[in-house]
């Protein structure tokens, strides 16, 4: 019997209010084809209130520039109706 283990790999990127509000979609996308690249296996992208990110948006961005990575939105409900957020993911 084969004992194939294999270490599962994921990264949590969080939109902080330091940096630019216009800088965090080009800053999740850089670290996120980075880590695609070093074949990472997921990142879980965070809504922020403060810096007014959508991690569901930009996981559906990012989802179109890389290539193997799995994506994690990680969204509220308390702001947005789950049903929204089944149909903007689906």
């Amino acid at each position: 019997m084969s004992n194939n283990k294999r270490f599962i790999f994921g990264v949590a990127l969080d939109a902080t209010a330091e940096i630019n509000p216009d800088e965090i979609l080009s800053t999740q996308l850089e670290a996120a084809r980075l880590l695609d690249e070093h074949s990472f296996d997921f990142l879980t992208l965070n809504d922020s209130f403060e810096t007014g990110f959508d991690a569901l948006l930009t996981a559906s961005f990012i989802s179109t520039q890389t290539h193997q990575i799995g994506l994690i939105p990680t969204v509220t409900t308390t702001h947005t109706e789950p049903f929204h957020i089944a149909t903007a993911t689906a």
